[in-house]
């Protein structure tokens, strides 16, 4: 994936404060297959980053934009069947620092997704 590499070269990655904030049961809709934490983007700095990967990417003619509102969480658990919303209890993460972005292929095998880095793109 040449072109994708080359293209997301063009990104300027900038490094960012995050903070986890609550927990959400995804999809929205439907029977909720994915426990997830918010990331809080008090700056905007994660969604103009993602603004601006999915400008290039779809520049390049290799990505369509989806009809739902991006979302930046970190997926903690996914149910092989649906399950219910339960209580997370003692989730104490502390503010992070981005200063860097990884481009990963995520391969679907019989015991879960094996993700393999491909491409590090260092924050500035």
């Amino acid at each position: 994936m040449p072109e994708l590499t080359e293209a997301l070269s063009q990104v300027l990655v900038q490094r960012c404060e995050v903070a986890v904030a609550e927990p959400v049961f995804l999809p929205v809709r439907g029977a909720k297959r994915v426990v997830a934490l918010k990331l809080a983007d008090h700056d905007g700095e994660l969604a103009r980053l993602q603004a601006d990967v999915a400008a290039v990417l779809a520049g390049a003619g290799l990505f369509e934009a989806e009809g739902r509102p991006w979302l930046p969480h970190l997926t903690v658990a996914r149910f092989r069947r649906p399950g219910h919303p339960f209580s997370l209890q003692n989730v104490n993460i502390p503010q992070f620092c981005v200063v860097r972005a990884v481009l990963y292929s995520s391969l679907l095998e019989r015991a879960g997704a094996v993700h393999t880095p491909l491409a590090v793109f260092p924050a500035s």
